[in-house]
């Protein structure tokens, strides 16, 4: 085998690890999806110092276990550590739900 089939070969192999390695990452962001679905409406409580648009922490009581949510609030918002939110959507590509703050304290997580 001379150089340029070894080159010719090794491109095909590199072309190919990118498409598998595209399908695979679409596959998991399906699979987030499906799992984020049902905490679409659903409480939560802030557990980080603040969220803002980049990020933040919330949990999510699921009956017997508690779950951590990175979340975003929406722009030009910021909620804080104990504060109550509810979630509105879900984005697979970074892997976080947005939030929104629910009006009135006295709403307890279940």
């Amino acid at each position: 085998m001379n150089l340029k089939q070894k080159m010719l070969v090794a491109g095909g192999l590199a072309v190919g690890a990118m498409a598998l390695r595209r399908k695979i990452r679409s596959y998991r962001q399906t699979k987030r999806q499906e799992r984020a679905e049902p905490l679409i409406g659903e409480v939560c409580r802030i557990s980080s110092r603040k969220v803002t648009r980049r990020g933040g922490v919330a949990e999510f009581n699921d009956g017997d276990k508690t779950r951590k949510l990175k979340v975003r609030a929406p722009r030009r918002v910021v909620l804080h550590r104990g504060e109550m939110a509810r979630v509105v959507s879900f984005d697979p590509r970074s892997n976080t739900f947005e939030i929104e703050l629910i009006d009135g304290a006295s709403v307890e997580l279940a």
